[in-house]
């Protein structure tokens, strides 16, 4: 990382000391064993099977919803039905709201993954936060990647290229973050490209066909994950979401097939939030012209609906 971003102390997404980084697993300190977890889950479930229909009915749709199970069984990522993962948001200080798109099970085991995302500045961005807007995904072994823009609270008139990788138990693998102004004027769209490339799990991270960086890696497809893209307001401190995130516009949401050299549009997208409070202030909405709008003072349409 260049010295002048290491002074400016970046707030990364989600759970990274420094750098972006994925919400799989929440710190587990003042959280139940993992012992006490399952037996209190095994306990609502037999009071299940106890209950009345009607009554058990309702209590599911009210509490046992997939993020109270995860919270319930160590916050892992929950596969939901379409296959969508259900990024389990972190608790503590390090505070972020996310708002984005998980493609569908036609996108799975993908080698390579790319969207036109528009750069929109200034925003209004919080004391002690930044925003991201991104595109990434799990990968085969658990392991985590991104690549993306920032907008740092001290020049949220300017934004700047960022890429990340993560491994499974959320050490920070290479992660880069280019110059202040390197992710284009206003209203400038560009490519942002993650693509394994053989033999052996090399990834390459282009930004409209230029490469930006290039890493080793442990896998080289996402397996039976999903890619996703979100827009984020992620911070140290304790703070409200009163960044102005965006609104930005996606397009152009493609995966490429392990073994394939092509890439083909995602057929299918849904909405997901990070957690119940996210919308409002942020939602989601289509363009109108064939993309997606994510950020602040969107419609707030139900997770996990398809949007495209």
């Amino acid at each position: 990382m260049p010295e002048d971003l290491r002074a400016r102390r970046l707030m990364p997404p989600t759970l990274g000391s420094r750098g972006p980084a994925y919400t799989s697993r929440a710190p587990t300190s003042r959280r139940l064993s993992s012992g006490r977890r399952l037996f209190v889950l095994l306990l609502l479930l037999l009071g299940l099977l106890i209950w009345p229909a009607p009554q058990a009915e309702q209590f599911i749709r009210a509490h046992l919803t997939p993020g109270t199970i995860a919270s319930l069984l160590g916050n892992q990522v929950t596969r939901l039905p379409g296959g969508v993962e259900d990024f389990v948001p972190a608790g503590g200080a390090h505070q972020y709201w996310q708002v984005g798109l998980g493609a569908g099970d036609d996108s799975a085991d993908a080698s390579g993954m790319r969207a036109d995302i528009e750069t929109r500045v200034p925003q209004r961005v919080s004391q002690d936060t930044t925003n991201y807007f991104w595109i990434g995904s799990y990968l085969r072994d658990r392991s985590f990647i991104q690549a993306g823009y920032y907008i740092p609270a001290d020049h949220a008139d300017q934004a700047g290229w960022f890429y990340c990788a993560f491994t499974p138990s959320r050490a920070r693998g290479p992660c880069q973050y280019g110059a202040l102004g390197s992710a284009g004027a206003n209203g400038s769209r560009h490519t942002y490209t993650l693509e394994s490339a053989q033999p052996g799990a090399h990834w390459r991270v282009l930004m409209d066909g230029t490469l930006l960086g290039q890493f080793a890696w442990t896998a080289s497809d996402s397996g039976a994950s999903l890619p996703v893209i979100y827009a984020e307001s992620s911070g140290y401190a304790q703070h409200t979401a009163t960044s102005q995130l965006g609104p930005v516009a996606i397009a152009g949401f493609a995966t490429r097939h392990a073994g394939s050299a092509s890439y083909v549009p995602a057929a299918h997208l849904r909405v997901m939030y990070s957690a119940a409070n996210v919308c409002p202030p942020y939602g989601a909405q289509s363009d109108g012209h064939g993309g997606v709008l994510l950020g602040s003072g969107l419609a707030c349409p139900a997770r996990f609906s398809a949007l495209a």
